[in-house]
């Protein structure tokens, strides 16, 4: 039926050269075609992070990631401590394994771990690609490290917030009494002249 076609198939891991030889019948000439067959190794996945503080609330961190593979991933994870903890806790994202490249979006709120002073958390983000020949292969970002302030630490910020308000309020103080001779002293200037122009 196929006369003249043949299949092959083989699993490449690595780069080789390879050669055909074909002959028939109906003569003695062998025909060599070669070929090199450049087997491309599975890179790691690429991962990048951008994070953001709340200025209002320090505990609140906004992520914004990139990940990158040459051919896809099978899961994401943000991945947290704290210093008391045997073990890390990891929380998967949502991460769409027929992409090569996505954008990801993490909030993480550390005052929901209910943080005493001086505790210290670790965190960052993996991402694994889908080698299906040597196994998922892994890439993290940089280890973030969020430290509670301790008692004294604490002490000393409510000290030093103590003793700023104290000093705008002896400011206000200050500029209030300076409005009140300064009213008084048109007060007096109003009564002490015989005719208003107004």
């Amino acid at each position: 039926d196929n006369f003249g076609v043949f299949n092959i198939s083989r699993k490449v891991l690595n780069s080789s050269d390879y050669s055909f030889y074909s002959k028939n019948r109906y003569s003695d000439f062998t025909d060599t075609n070669q070929y090199h067959l450049a087997a491309i190794k599975d890179q790691h996945p690429l991962i990048s992070v951008d994070q953001s503080i709340d200025s209002s609330n320090s505990l609140l961190r906004y992520f914004s990631g990139q990940i990158e593979d040459d051919y896809g991933f099978t899961r994401l994870t943000f991945v947290y401590k704290l210093n008391s903890w045997k073990e890390s806790r990891r929380i998967p994202l949502s991460v769409s394994k027929l992409f090569s490249s996505s954008s990801f979006y993490h909030f993480f709120d550390l005052s929901s771990l209910g943080l005493n002073p001086g505790d210290v958390v670790d965190y960052y983000f993996e991402v694994w690609d889908n080698d299906e020949i040597n196994g998922p292969k892994s890439n993290k970002t940089q280890l973030r490290i969020y430290k509670a302030p301790t008692e004294s630490e604490l002490n000393k910020i409510s000290k030093e917030n103590s003793n700023s308000f104290k000093k705008e309020l002896n400011n206000s103080i200050a500029e209030a009494r300076e409005l009140k001779l300064e009213l008084q002293k048109i007060k007096n200037d109003l009564l002490n002249k015989k005719t208003t122009d107004w």
